[in-house]
């Protein structure tokens, strides 16, 4: 699938453009940052609900919102990834192992719901939810089932 003119500007690791709120560590005798995929930059995803960015790309999101999220993210229009541009979505919805493969690089325990989708909505909130914050998306105009690829012997 061919990057989105507006994530080509992100920093590449491994041949994977590195989203916008992703972590990045530094590590020892390593000339750039790593990025921790598996774990949010809360300072940039902040940054992304006050001022509107796309987390995927950083930049100020267009008038239709996109979220990728399980049927409880359906149900509760609750999200802690955020929003982001159509193009965007769609490219971590095909390419992302999670989202696309359901292969889980966070940890062992989280298991990818049988049902992904893309929400498309106008807006969002932030919403306190017991100790932790999320965004709360405006009801949808559309709801699209991502088909999660087949993985091959290979495991690719």
């Amino acid at each position: 699938m061919e990057l989105p003119d507006r994530m080509k500007a992100l920093p590449q690791y491994k041949g994977f453009p590195v989203p916008f709120t992703a972590f990045m560590k530094k590590e020892p005798g390593v000339l750039m940052d790593v990025p921790d995929f598996k774990i949010t930059d809360m300072d940039k995803w902040a940054r992304c609900v006050t001022g509107s960015l796309c987390a995927i790309c950083g930049q100020k999101l267009d008038y239709w919102i996109w979220f990728i999220g399980g049927p409880q993210c359906r149900d509760t229009r609750l999200f802690f990834d955020l929003g982001m541009h159509e193009a965007c979505a769609r490219f971590a919805a095909a390419t992302c192992p999670y989202l696309a493969h359901g292969h889980d690089h966070a940890q062992a325990s989280h298991v990818r719901p049988a049902e992904l989708f893309l929400f498309r909505t106008r807006g969002y909130a932030l919403v306190k939810v017991d100790t932790a914050y999320y965004v709360q998306a405006e009801p949808f105009k559309e709801v699209i089932l991502i088909e999660m690829q087949q993985r091959t012997k290979e495991g690719t």
